[in-house]
């Protein structure tokens, strides 16, 4: 996992400009009930593993990478089971999940061309550890953007899935999990949410000169509560209409009815305000896919 997470935040940001902001992989669309099996148990030294891969440190244990093809077998797990402009429905494993976007935000719609187009693109980007479960974007971009009003995206989201979890579940509550993932990236990383506002903004002048276009870079922690670890991610990217622009993540590591998701939140970087907008934006959309399930 390490390797695999890795290479996201070190070069997934290409494709993300290319493909006006999105990454991911589609979801196996068969086969998710013939291969039932029991899930194992989440365990501490999982997350601290994943969230030092998020990193790029070295695992507690090595193991060999899986080929394209084992991944690929072991995505036959999910499957995707109908999804509307306000709700995706997915299976992973025997796990029912409704997801929500965003407020504001639609997810994508195959039937519109453009859409399809971009659905289309993102099957080839992801094929590795990471599967996009569903992707949305703001609503009134996303109706400009199908018309050709409007060239890029510039706010828009994914819902992951890493599948080193999709076999495992957790079991009684995530806090303890999610202070291990935080303190880990922490320990690593970097953090944030306790910094004042100069320093926040000197951290990111520090990350950005640092940056190659398009490089995904880490800003470290900027919060925590009991339903996730959060993390700030931020590129230069040029768009493939050649507009430069420097973007903001703030990603979400939570677990939905015992499964590990990872939720990606993007929006155009306007000032040291849109990571703390983005952030409680963020806490809003995982509590609200938490209560939905039933958490």
């Amino acid at each position: 996992m390490a390797a695999a997470i890795s290479a996201f935040l070190r070069g997934a940001g290409t494709g993300l400009a290319l493909l006006l902001g999105f990454a991911g992989a589609a979801m196996a669309q068969t086969g998710a009930d013939s291969l039932s099996r029991a899930d194992d148990v989440v365990t501490q030294a999982d997350m601290v593993d994943f969230a030092s891969g998020l990193v790029g440190k070295p695992v507690a244990v090595a193991r060999s990478l899986p080929t394209p093809e084992e991944l690929d077998q072991k995505a036959k797990r999910i499957a995707a089971l109908g999804s509307g402009a306000d709700r995706s429905e997915v299976k992973l494993g025997d796990i029912r999940l409704t997801l929500e976007p965003p407020g504001g935000h639609c997810f994508l719609d195959a039937s519109q061309p453009s859409d399809a187009r971009l659905e289309s693109l993102l099957h080839s980007i992801f094929r590795g550890e990471l599967r996009m479960l569903g992707a949305f974007a703001d609503c009134a971009q996303l109706k400009s953007w199908r018309t050709g009003q409007r060239k890029t995206l510039s706010d828009y989201g994914q819902f992951l899935v890493p599948l080193d979890f999709l076999d495992k579940k957790l079991e009684g509550a995530a806090k303890p999990y999610i202070e291990t993932m935080c303190k880990t990236l922490r320990d690593n990383g970097g953090e944030l949410i306790a910094k004042s506002e100069g320093d926040v903004r000197q951290r990111f002048e520090q990350v950005l000169a640092g940056a190659k276009m398009n490089e995904v870079r880490f800003l470290g922690v900027v919060g925590q509560d009991d339903n996730a670890c959060y993390f700030g991610l931020i590129q230069n990217i040029i768009t493939e209409h050649g507009d430069p622009k420097t973007q903001v993540d703030v990603s979400a590591i939570s677990f939905i009815s015992g499964k590990m998701v990872y939720i990606n939140l993007y929006a155009v970087h306007q000032g040291d305000e849109t990571l703390t907008e983005l952030f409680e934006r963020q806490k809003s959309n995982v509590e609200r896919n938490i209560r939905v399930n039933g958490g």
